[in-house]
């Protein structure tokens, strides 16, 4: 059974005229005519009601290149390559028996993918992606077809685990190498794979299945900012998407924007799986009113505060970045009620006091003490003005020195090569929060951007287990 190949009898064309318009409409990124586009449909059975959709064009230079979607009633989810579309559609949906938990393992492992490519789970010889070296192709036998003849082993199911999750071993094949896997499948959709025992290795071709998946927005592309004025001559530029709850706020960095390439990502992330989205400016920020450097920590804050009490609905999962962890804290201080969940990513709190003040020489504090202010070199823009104002009001709001209960889900994301928060941050926050369910992930190798593909899943990923 291959859910996913295009030749499978079970697809059949769509011909609801809704449902093909609202899919041109998703794929505008894809550069074909919308009369080119041939829209099929074949049902998902470990879901009720759902199909999984596949999208081609005769017009497409790669002509085994497919747009896939899952389809139910009104929602029509994109599947992009990564986990959190998938786990998002999950809740609430999946319903995994001992006859569909195989095909779901397929499903899954070829829709949720690592950098080169699907884990094509190997469940019989004339898998039709197996490259023509491991298959027999009429009377021709493929250079290596004899010696996965020999070692192939069809997938093998053991008995549940004590809370009803399911158990494989299977064949894999990922890159250019063939291995054995044990998988286990939770029965919330979440799929963990255990152990790699090689077969193959070295083989000369890979998997030829590619997929388009969902092109991240541009400025360019999100539409004209609107305005929130909380009445004291504020403007604060922002963005909206209407949607259920939780609802996700987005709280940018020191000097940054709502345009950048995590906000624009938890856009699309949010409208994928219908979800209320917020991003914004503070004032002194991108497009919102105000000098930057007449703002301070404690202005940033009552931004953020006033306007997710304006303009959100019920409590929110709010993501962080960097002050933004920060300002996260601070809300997650003064609003607990309007926090259902909190992710920060490399989250720099206290800053103002432990890294510049305790970072600045002796002739640094005297022009900030004589001037009001001193310039910091910046590798992303012109220098950093940092002000008097700013030391003085982040000592009013420092949240290492007090209690700080975080009652609700919390995950602490931190790359391990960030030049500009160390992780003893990271850890320090851990060490000094309180609550029943906070965790940390180090990412190896990650700086302080926090935005490469690997990262934004492992966001996207935080916020579905925090909703």
């Amino acid at each position: 059974m291959h859910p996913y190949f295009y030749g499978h009898s079970e697809w059949q064309p769509i011909n609801d005229p809704a449902l093909c318009d609202k899919i041109r409409r998703m794929i505008v990124d894809v550069d074909t005519p919308p009369e080119g586009l041939i829209c099929q449909k074949r049902p998902l059975p470990f879901y009720q009601d759902t199909d999984l959709v596949l999208v081609k064009s005769p017009e497409w230079e790669v002509k085994n290149l497919f747009v896939y979607f899952i389809s139910k009633g009104d929602t029509l989810v994109r599947l992009d390559g990564t986990s959190p579309p998938l786990h998002a559609f999950n809740a609430g949906n999946i319903r995994l028996t001992p006859e569909t938990a195989q095909f779901y393992l397929e499903f899954f492992c070829f829709f949720v993918r690592g950098e080169e490519g699907p884990f094509l789970i190997v469940d019989s010889l004339d898998n039709p992606y197996l490259p023509g070296s491991l298959r027999k192709l009429d009377d021709q036998t493929g250079a290596h077809y004899d010696e996965l003849t020999r070692l192939f082993r069809k997938p093998r199911a053991y008995e549940p685990d004590g809370n009803g999750n399911y158990r494989y071993s299977a064949m894999v094949f990922y890159s250019n190498a063939m291995f054995i896997a044990d998988f286990l499948i939770k029965t919330d959709g979440m799929i963990e794979m255990k152990g790699d025992d090689p077969v193959m290795a070295d083989l000369p071709h890979k998997i030829d299945a590619p997929i388009i998946g969902a092109k991240p927005l541009t400025v360019a592309e999100t539409e004209k900012p609107r305005q929130f004025e909380p009445g004291d001559g504020r403007r604060i530029a922002y963005h909206q998407l209407m949607g259920r709850g939780p609802g996700i706020v987005f709280l940018g960095g020191f000097k940054s924007d709502m345009e950048g390439s995590k906000a624009l990502y938890l856009q699309g992330f949010a409208k994928a799986q219908n979800r209320e989205f917020l991003r914004f400016d503070y004032t002194g920020h991108g497009q919102s009113s105000g000098e930057f450097t007449d703002g301070c920590i404690g202005d940033w804050a009552r931004d953020a505060i006033d306007f997710i009490r304006a303009l959100s609905n019920g409590p929110q999962v709010i993501v962080g970045s960097s002050m933004g962890g920060w300002i996260a804290l601070l809300l997650a201080r003064a609003m607990p009620e309007k926090v259902a969940g909190l992710v920060t990513i490399a989250a720099a709190p206290d800053f103002t006091e432990d890294s510049m003040w305790a970072g600045f020489d002796a002739g640094q504090r005297a022009m900030l003490q004589e001037k009001g202010r001193v310039e910091l070199p910046s590798e992303y823009d012109e220098p950093y003005v940092i002000t008097r104002k700013l030391i003085e009001d982040g000592r009013k709001h420092l949240v290492l020195r007090d209690p700080l209960d975080l009652p609700f889900p919390t995950r602490f994301l931190q790359g391990t090569a960030d030049r500009d928060v160390d992780p003893s941050v990271a850890l320090r926050l851990l060490d000094h929060a309180t609550g029943d369910d906070i965790r940390l992930t180090l990412v190896k190798g990650a700086d302080h951007r926090f935005s490469d593909k690997k990262c934004l899943g492992i966001i996207g990923d935080a916020i579905l287990q925090v909703s």
